[in-house]
């Protein structure tokens, strides 16, 4: 087996375990609320920028441009209880 094997296996391998934490995490992901599932969704699955995310969910509000700093800390704040929540369901499946 040639390096070049070795490493694609190893690649393969972490892919597998990549795929796997994905599939636990969309079920977790799909028990938060729609603007939390949402949130996480935009952020990790299709890899947006904060700004970006912001804008998907808020930019059409006609006062965007004028509140944006508080649509952000909206934001923020459902993707910090969203995290907890997550880590409460993680330590709650740890335990069964």
């Amino acid at each position: 087996v040639t390096q070049h094997e070795e490493l694609e296996e190893k690649a393969a391998r972490k892919q597998a375990e990549i795929d796997r934490d994905w599939a636990d995490l969309d079920g977790m992901i799909e028990q938060l609320n729609p603007f939390e599932t949402l949130i996480m969704n935009l952020r990790y699955r299709y890899g947006e920028e904060w700004d970006d995310v912001c804008r998907t969910i808020f930019g059409k509000r006609s006062d965007y441009d004028i509140e944006v700093d508080n649509y952000q800390n909206k934001m923020f704040k459902a993707h910090g209880r969203a995290l907890c929540a997550l880590a409460d369901m993680m330590l709650e499946g740890a335990m069964e």
